[in-house]
């Protein structure tokens, strides 16, 4: 990875620990972000976000617009190069309101949340991004905020839907009940759309702590949750019926039990769902899977590993795109207490298996490497909030790498050529420019020498991206000079032996009559009549 000063990325090897080598993905091309002027406690990569080529970074404990205040880092990749595209700030900032705790990207959409502090509501900006630039941002408020209610405090977004979660709705008289918020675009506005609350009875809850949205469909996380046992946790499948939201479904654990907390983390992909659950005393933590089919949302199965404990924190968070997942684990101690790691998973005919282990190589104690994972078209990113660089105790930092390999283009070209006793080999152009390419000729992987047509195979060979093309080289045979004296006059029964030489090659001449009464046998013409013998 190329090193941009402004942008302040460094290059870095990672350490990657391959768990099940049956059909196991290589990730490929590793970098670290950091902030650039970063400071102190900065907590960049608490948050983190990923759609294509953008990808954003939020460090709520920032303090350029006040202590606390917060910011966001979105940047861009240019070829494999990831660049700084802009920092955005609270367009209302304010001390301890934690811009950019929660994020969430759907192309040129960017949702932050600010669950705020020191008694502050909270709310939940959306950025738009015109021409390369984002705009200040719209600003989402319930209607019914009260002080301390942490709204924005979880996101989910898709399409023209944005779910938001809060950490506590007060109402007089009431206990303290958690809400989720439903908002829809109307092309000029985000408007609230419904208002979703657990049961008022449950001062636990953490209805809505982890958010999931595709489509019409929802996935709301209640970790705290206690009717299968206590903090057990459930998740409410929600799903989207004309105008309204309706809870279909209350999914569980297959083996509930006490602190379980299941729905910690929830990730949700079409059809597919995954739900995690620290697990109880001594158990290092489980992901569950869920396939949706016309009855609802079925379970399948559970992973487990066989490694860690509890306090790994596995699934604290977990990402999903197009049968591949990231899964982080914080408190993993193997590079040191709460150093962290992140686990890549993939889903084949048989179902979602590990597949590999994700460790910075320059990992430490309290880095929370994994604290926010996230996952778009194959490339995976995870923030490690409390990491240390250059001198700035917990400054932040975010990993990225490619959980498969990205499309390329290759395009041939110089596939006519002419014999001239020196191997041919075929041009290329790639797109993006400079990828390495291999070829095979025939099979062969060098390049041929004599005339004749060749089946060309050219194919990346590069550590991002991937992709072939097929095309054909013909090499024509060289033209030739060839000095070939006159035939003299001869008798019937006479015969003569040919000679010529082929101009500077000295390859051999055949002959060949084109007309006339005459034959040719190793190079001798043989009269078989009278008449005029024309030879080529």
């Amino acid at each position: 990875m190329t090193v941009t000063n402004f942008a302040n990325i460094l290059a870095l090897c990672l350490a990657w620990m391959t768990l099940d080598t049956q059909g196991s993905i290589l990730l490929r091309e590793q970098s670290k972000l950091v902030a650039p002027a970063g400071a102190i406690e900065d907590v960049f990569g608490r948050s983190v976000a990923i759609s294509g080529d953008t990808l954003a970074v939020g460090a709520p404990f920032e303090d350029s617009k006040g202590s606390e205040a917060g910011a966001v880092y979105i940047y861009v990749r240019e070829g494999i190069n990831w660049t700084l595209q802009q920092k955005i700030f609270s367009p209302n900032p304010a001390p301890h309101c934690l811009f950019g705790w929660a994020l969430t990207l759907e192309g040129d959409t960017l949702v932050v949340g600010v669950p705020a502090g020191s008694g502050l509501a909270g709310s939940v900006y959306v950025f738009s991004r015109v021409g390369g630039t984002w705009n200040e941002g719209v600003k989402i408020t319930p209607y019914d905020s009260q002080l301390s209610d942490g709204f924005g405090i979880s996101l989910a977004l898709s399409g023209d839907t944005i779910i938001v979660g809060e950490r506590g709705n007060i109402q007089v008289g009431v206990l303290p009940s958690n809400s989720v918020y439903i908002y829809r675009n109307t092309g000029s506005d985000w408007v609230e759309e419904q208002r979703i609350d657990n049961s008022p009875d449950n001062d636990e809850s953490n209805f809505g702590f982890t958010l999931a949205l595709s489509g019409d469909l929802a996935l709301i996380g209640d970790y705290n949750a206690s009717r299968d046992g206590l903090y057990s946790g459930l998740v409410y499948a929600y799903r989207k019926i004309q105008d309204n939201w309706h809870l279909e479904q209350v999914l569980a654990p297959s083996d509930p039990g006490d602190y379980v907390s299941f729905g910690l983390s929830v990730a949700m992909d079409g059809d597919s769902a995954l739900i995690a659950a620290v697990g109880g005393i001594g158990d290092p933590g489980r992901i569950y899977t869920f396939a949706r089919n016309t009855n609802g949302w079925a379970y399948v199965s559970k992973i487990t590993r066989q490694e860690g404990t509890n306090e790994d924190f596995f699934g604290a968070c977990i990402s999903l795109d197009s049968g591949l997942a990231i899964v982080g684990a914080p408190g993993d101690g193997i590079n040191g207490t709460f150093s962290g790691s992140a686990y890549i998973l993939s889903k084949n005919q048989e179902g979602w298996t590990i597949r590999e282990k994700m460790i910075p190589s320059d990992g430490a104690a309290s880095s929370f490497f994994g604290v926010q994972v996230g996952i778009s078209a194959g490339t995976v990113v995870a923030g490690a909030s409390h990491a240390s660089h250059n001198g700035l105790t917990f400054a932040g930092a975010a990993y990225i790498a490619y959980a498969k390999k990205r499309n390329g283009t290759v395009s041939l070209s110089n596939l006519k050529q002419v014999f001239n006793g020196s191997p041919r080999a075929v041009s290329v152009m790639t797109d993006p420019l400079g990828l390495t390419v291999e070829f095979t000729y025939d099979g062969s992987s060098s390049a041929p020498t004599n005339a004749g047509s060749y089946e060309v195979v050219g194919t990346i060979n590069d550590l991002i991206y991937q992709g072939s093309a097929l095309g054909t080289l013909v090499i024509g045979k060289e033209s030739q000079t060839i000095a070939f004296a006159a035939i003299p006059d001869k008798l019937t029964t006479d015969s003569m032996t040919l000679a010529a030489t082929g101009g500077g090659s000295n390859n051999p001449v055949t002959f060949a009559v084109i007309s006339g009464p005459g034959v040719i046998t190793n190079n001798v013409l043989t009269f078989t009549t009278s008449g005029s013998v024309t030879v080529k």
